[in-house]
C-alpha cells in the first residue's frame, strides 16, 4: 500500500473526528494554498490492515507522517502501531519498535528535528514568493484565459481566447448582462456554456492590463504582462466599477416592472387594470 507523506490524518471516521478538534492542524490547513481538509487513504489502508501485519516497511521513517508541531497526528498514528504491536521498519533507518522507550524517543525527536527543518524550509518558500510577487513576477506557471505559460515567467497570448477576453470587457463595460456576456463566450470558444465563476474571474485579473497585486494586494506593473496586454487599465478599471456596484441588474430580462416583475396595469390576480394618470 502506498502511503503519501502528507501533514495530514487518514481518511477514517476516527481520525477525521480528532482532526476535527485538532487546533493545530485546522491552523495548518488554513495556510496552505487549497485552505481545504484532506484525508490520506492510504493511510487509512495501512491503519485497517495492521491486525494482520508485523512490520510497516518505510524507506524513511518521514514517509509515514510528518508530524505538525502540538498536533494530534503522530500520536494518533504511534498508538495504532502501538496497540497493534507492528513495528516500523525503514530502509533507511532499520526497524523501530513504538512500544519500546528507547525507539519511541528517537522516532520523536527524528519526528520533531524533520518537522522544524520543514518548518524553515516553508517560511523560506514563503518569503521567497512573496519577493517574487513583489517584484511584478507570477508565483507559478498556470495558464489562464489568453495567455499560455511558455518557461521561466514567459507568457504568450493565446489569439482565440485573448479574443474572447478582449469581447468580455467590451460586452461587460457597455453593461450587457453577464449571462449573455457568457453565452456570447461560449459561441466565440465553441463551447456548450461558459461558467459565470470564470468570467467572474477574467474580470478579476490585472494581468489583462498589464498590471497585478503584489504580496500587500497593491496594484503594481507586472513583468510578465506590460509588454502584452489585452486591454487598457482604464476598461479594467470600469469593469471593477461595474462589478462593485450592487445596483447594476444583470439578468437577462428585457424589462424591469415594479411590483414583483408585473408590467403596468397588470394585476396580481391576473387581471388587467387600468391606470389613472
Amino acid at each position: 500500500m502506498k502511503v503519501s507523506a502528507e501533514e495530514v490524518f487518514s481518511d477514517t471516521t476516527e481520525a477525521i473526528a480528532l482532526a476535527a478538534v485538532d487546533t493545530s492542524y485546522k491552523n495548518w490547513v488554513e495556510s496552505t494554498y487549497l485552505k481545504t481538509t484532506r484525508y490520506r487513504k492510504g493511510l487509512a489502508e495501512v491503519l485497517s490492515a495492521l491486525k494482520g501485519v508485523d512490520y510497516v516497511l518505510l524507506d524513511d521513517f518521514t514517509r509515514l507522517m510528518r508530524p505538525l508541531p502540538n498536533s494530534y497526528l503522530e500520536s494518533h498514528v504511534s498508538q495504532k502501531l502501538r496497540t497493534a504491536n507492528v513495528k516500523i521498519w525503514c530502509a533507511k533507518g532499520g526497524i523501530s519498535d513504538l512500544s519500546n522507550f528507547a525507539d519511541n524517543l528517537v522516532a520523536t525527536l527524528v519526528s520533531q528535528i524533520n518537522a522544524n527543518q520543514l518548518e524553515i524550509q516553508r517560511q523560506k518558500s514563503i518569503a521567497g514568493l512573496k519577493i517574487l510577487r513583489d517584484a511584478g513576477y507570477r508565483t507559478n506557471g498556470a495558464n489562464f484565459y489568453g495567455y499560455r505559460y511558455v518557461k521561466n515567467q514567459v507568457y504568450e497570448i493565446d489569439s482565440v481566447e485573448a479574443e474572447a477576453v478582449k469581447k468580455a470587457f467590451e460586452l461587460g463595460i457597455n453593461q450587457v448582462s453577464y449571462i449573455q456576456i457568457c453565452r456570447t463566450l461560449a459561441r466565440m470558444l465553441g463551447k456548450n456554456n461558459f461558467s459565470r465563476n470564470t468570467l467572474n474571474d477574467i474580470f478579476r485579473r490585472p494581468e489583462y492590463a498589464g498590471y497585478q497585486y503584489n504580496s500587500e494586494g497593491e496594484f503594481i506593473e507586472s513583468q510578465c504582462f506590460k509588454d502584452i496586454p489585452l486591454i487598457t487599465l482604464t476598461q479594467f478599471r470600469k469593469i471593477g466599477e461595474r462589478m462593485k456596484d450592487k445596483r447594476v441588474h444583470n439578468h437577462d430580462r428585457k424589462e424591469a416592472h415594479p411590483e414583483g416583475g408585473r408590467p403596468p396595469g397588470a394585476s396580481p390576480f391576473g387581471i388587467k387594470q387600468s391606470i389613472k394618470a
